[in-house]
């Protein structure tokens, strides 16, 4: 078993962040089993106002998710601002297939309904799941990363919708060593080489599967 783990060096409200980092499959005759872990940055979550998305790119290879672990910890307050951990949600939409929608990816927010949180303090919620489970969407060429999308969001957007003109509700609070970790199986055929993997941070929802990024 092989692990990476993706980590932002720097973050900011203007500009995008990519980290890049490269690792080597043993070439052997086996299926290798890779498990990508993606850091959520610590920054305070006042900073980026209603929501702020990370795109990390995986290789355009084939091979399928077999298991998704999900940390996180929120600290609710902060001197930049707070909130209250009802109002936290975060997003994930790994590039696989959703079977109930052919055009799309399979997507889930969790929100207060899952984690249970509500109130001020620090809250942390634990979740290994297989609903992520399946097999790479093909990456056409000369596409170079296949994208898992994470969005962390103030909620309260969600369930009441600013009206024209009113300012959306801000985060608050900062994440701890929050991530998410994605197990994935790699054929034997495509598990030997150098891959390149790339974690972009930057503002604005993205719903893409690919990236041509060089």
């Amino acid at each position: 078993m092989r692990s990476l783990t993706l980590s932002p060096i720097r973050a900011g409200l203007l500009c995008p962040l990519a980290v890049c980092v490269l690792f080597t499959l043993s070439n052997t005759a086996r299926a290798e089993v890779v498990v990508a872990r993606f850091d959520m940055p610590t920054l305070p979550l006042a900073v980026f106002n209603a929501e702020f998305s990370l795109d990390y790119g995986l290789p355009p290879i084939e091979a399928d998710i077999i298991s998704t672990k999900i940390h996180l910890q929120l600290q609710t307050d902060h001197p930049l601002g707070s909130m209250d951990a009802s109002d936290f949600a975060v997003l994930f939409q790994p590039p696989v297939a959703d079977p109930a929608d052919i055009s799309g990816l399979r997507t889930y927010t969790y929100t207060d309904a899952d984690t249970g949180w509500s109130g001020h303090g620090t809250f942390t919620f634990d979740l290994t799941t297989d609903y992520f489970n399946g097999a790479f969407v093909p990456a056409p060429p000369p596409a170079r990363h296949l994208l898992a999308f994470v969005q962390i969001l103030n909620y309260d957007n969600v369930r009441t919708p600013p009206m024209p003109g009113q300012a959306a509700f801000p985060m608050g609070g900062a994440l701890i060593d929050s991530y998410i970790e994605v197990t994935y199986v790699v054929p034997a055929p495509a598990s030997a080489g150098l891959i390149a993997v790339t974690a972009v941070v930057g503002a604005g929802r993205r719903r893409r599967c690919c990236s041509r990024r060089a």
